[in-house]
């Protein structure tokens, strides 16, 4: 076969190509919408959205040298996953650090405060002087699991910068400000839970809702394929690969059961809000969109740089998220990069929205 035949050949291939990522990113961009109990495969689409936008990015560049048509196919498949892209990725100088806050309020999922080892008391230590000095205000630590010999009160006694607390099930809330009232939301059959307060805010009621979702699994099942590929074991990596999938789409179901709980309290209540937490899912998942509606994304709307929030994985992924209503206007969002866990605490200044009566006026649905 010639160099003209196998240049057309390639050639063509690389036509099919574009369709076929094109197609992809059409999935991926679908992904959100679709409830993963409904279908699996869009669960994995989103999931591999990061390459298959890549890919695009990459065979743009190429037909864009070339000088063909077929560009038009990457450019509309960025082009319509716009929205994932903010929701990764904020041009440099976002949020404006000069304008007065009314409120601080810090998300982290503190690991069980095993990251650094045995000794929790100095990590609690290290990460209530961060949270003072960084001027927080409200404090929500998720997995938050004391040790046998440092427990709750120990743990609490090192936060006496916030003398208010509301403790849930591995969930604990510190609050400068008074907490009026306090509620568990467990997850059945999960470990998982959330936990919210009402605060009393220079005499405006405010709730503030710490979320830890079902974990993806992805860490144990991917654990057992890298032993089964250590050995060297086909049948035992097959396995391996066939268990983390399932895990993972079960688990996103699980999530999105989860969500759907707290969505009932959410679309009900009229009153200032703020959801944050940690949710175990990509921008480009169900979990992201479904607990997103009609919230502001903190990170969309004051952030800078990069989005991600889990230290591992090269830092990639954005699972931490800051949400809330009307009711406030974000001044600024950003995240700190400390070794007390395996995610990055989340930080948020808020101001107070002039002139809202709906969401401002305390009630909740119940009390309409």
């Amino acid at each position: 076969m010639g160099k003209k035949a196998v240049g057309y050949l390639l050639y063509n291939f690389l036509i099919l190509a574009t369709i076929g990522i094109f197609l992809l990113a059409v999935g991926g961009w679908r992904a959100p919408q679709v409830d993963p109990a409904r279908s699996g495969f869009y669960v994995f689409l989103g999931l591999a959205l990061p390459v298959v936008l890549f890919a695009n990015l990459s065979l743009l560049v190429y037909w864009c040298v070339r000088r063909k048509v077929w560009l038009l196919f990457p450019l509309a498949a960025l082009l319509l996953n716009t929205g994932y892209f903010t929701a990764m990725y904020q041009w440099p100088g976002g949020g404006d650090e000069s304008r007065p806050a009314d409120l601080k309020v810090v998300s982290y999922n503190v690991h069980a405060f095993r990251e650094q080892g045995a000794d929790i008391r100095q990590t609690v230590r290290q990460m209530a002087y961060l949270f003072r000095e960084e001027g927080a205000d409200v404090v929500c630590l998720e997995e938050f699991v004391p040790a046998p010999r440092f427990g709750l009160d120990s743990i609490i006694s090192r936060f006496h910068d916030w003398p208010h607390v509301a403790a849930g099930v591995a969930i604990t809330i510190f609050s400068k400000y008074p907490i009026l009232d306090a509620e568990v939301i467990p997850f059945p059959d999960t470990d998982n839970s959330a936990l919210w307060v009402d605060l009393l805010i220079s005499g405006q009621k405010v709730r503030v809702l710490a979320v830890h979702l079902q974990t993806t699994g992805v860490d144990r099942a991917q654990r057992n394929l890298s032993y089964q590929s250590r050995n060297l074991s086909v049948e035992g990596s097959s396995e391996a690969m066939e268990q983390m999938q399932a895990s993972y789409r079960a688990n996103a179901v699980v999530r999105a059961r989860q969500v759907a709980r707290l969505r009932q309290m959410v679309d009900t209540l009229r009153m200032p809000l703020i959801v944050c937490g940690d949710f175990n899912d990509m921008p480009s998942s169900y979990t992201y969109r479904a607990m997103k509606g009609d919230l502001h994304d903190g990170f969309k709307d004051c952030g800078s740089g990069y989005g991600g929030t889990f230290r591992h994985f090269k830092g990639l992924l954005r699972i931490d998220y800051m949400f809330y209503n009307d009711a406030f206007s974000g001044e600024r969002y950003y995240t700190l990069d400390v070794p007390y866990s395996d995610h990055k605490p989340v930080l948020m200044d808020f101001s107070f929205r002039s002139g809202e009566t709906d969401h401002g006026s305390g009630k909740t649905g119940s009390e309409r």
